[in-house]
């Protein structure tokens, strides 16, 4: 049974092998003239590319096709469905030839990090179900799509939006479903998407709503959409920022330091204690009692004790006493049986 279980897990292994794949962006030249478009693969265990007929080039469905990376996008599709696959990394290179207007990428396990590169053609972008856990322009170039119209970011993990920006043909921003615990944004993006004509889900909880109206310190608390973000100016809150981030490193640096100095001394301190102890010790002296009665021939006289004083010198002076003479050593009559006794009359 364990043989058979074993083979089950390699078979599996291998079949999940076999489906792991990168799409590529062009196909090596075909002889095949039956076929008018193909999509070519490179298989990840071989390496090996393998080339797909597709009926409409214009529309490219690939969900759940155990696609691992993307290299290109084909330069004819419009309409891309890369949802439910194991992709790991994206980049197409943004081709000057590539026309994807909508790319589905929901439910991929993409974080900011993957994605190095989109085609900058794109106008609806589904990155729901994913991995972005921050929304930040360090984090991902929102600015490098310029013809973004709906950015669906829904049931992300994501909790902190931190001055990003975004295109301003953007209509449609998809928030909801995220445990965001903190937004900050520029007055400019804000007046940007607190515009009528762009549509915010967030769908916060009244908890939401209160933990960041908490954190806005001296921004100020506006309402965008269903939801509550953290109004700054950008010039002053960037200057700001910056240098409350190199205050908060320093006060860290020079905490740590703090708390070393307080231990070195903490531990000095202990053995000051300790040798204070130690000195005061010696110098006290301790009174020790010893006896000087450890023979037999003494047996019947009474105890006799000799004091000695421990100076801090080491040395031990000793109060004599006079010798004890040991008794003689006692002996025994024999014994005789009496006898009549003899008596004058």
């Amino acid at each position: 049974m364990r043989f058979g279980s074993s083979w089950l897990l390699i078979l599996a292994f291998a079949a999940f092998s076999a489906q792991a794949k990168t799409l590529l962006g062009s196909c090596p030249t075909s002889s095949d003239g039956n076929i008018s478009f193909a999509v070519c693969f490179r298989d990840d265990a071989t390496n090996n590319v393998t080339t797909e007929a597709v009926e409409d080039p214009r529309v490219l469905s690939l969900s759940k096709d155990g696609i691992t990376a993307v290299e290109g996008f084909p330069t004819k599709s419009h309409l891309v469905d890369l949802s439910s696959n194991s992709i790991q990394s994206i980049s197409t290179g943004n081709g000057s030839d590539v026309e994807v207007m909508s790319l589905n990428l929901a439910n991929n396990g993409l974080a900011p990090a993957n994605i190095h590169d989109l085609p900058s053609t794109i106008s609806y972008l589904d990155l729901s179900f994913n991995a972005f856990d921050r929304l930040s322009d360090d984090s991902f170039n929102w600015l490098a799509l310029p013809r973004l119209t709906s950015l669906n970011l829904s049931n992300n993990n994501i909790r902190t939006i931190l001055l990003a920006t975004f295109p301003s043909t953007l209509t449609t921003l998809d928030l909801s479903n995220n445990p965001i615990q903190q937004v900050l944004l520029t007055n400019e993006t804000y007046r940007q998407l607190a515009r009528g004509s762009v549509k915010i889900k967030m769908y916060m909880s009244n908890a939401q709503i209160s933990q960041i109206s908490s954190q806005c310190g001296s921004a100020l608390p506006s309402a965008l959409g269903d939801g509550l973000v953290c109004v700054v100016e950008s010039a002053s809150y960037k200057s700001q920022s910056t240098e409350m981030n190199i205050s908060i490193k320093g006060l860290f640096i020079n905490l740590g330091i703090g708390i070393a100095l307080a231990a070195v001394a903490a531990v000095i301190a202990v053995k000051v204690v300790h040798r204070r102890i130690d000195a005061d010790w010696r110098e006290a002296g301790r009174e020790t009692i010893s006896s000087s009665a450890s023979c037999e021939g003494f047996d019947d006289l009474p105890m006799q004790y000799r004091e000695s004083v421990t100076p801090t010198t080491g040395q031990v002076h000793t109060t004599s006493l006079p010798p004890v003479t040991p008794p003689p050593p006692r002996t025994t009559e024999p014994s005789h049986p009496p006898g009549p006794s003899s008596r004058s009359d």
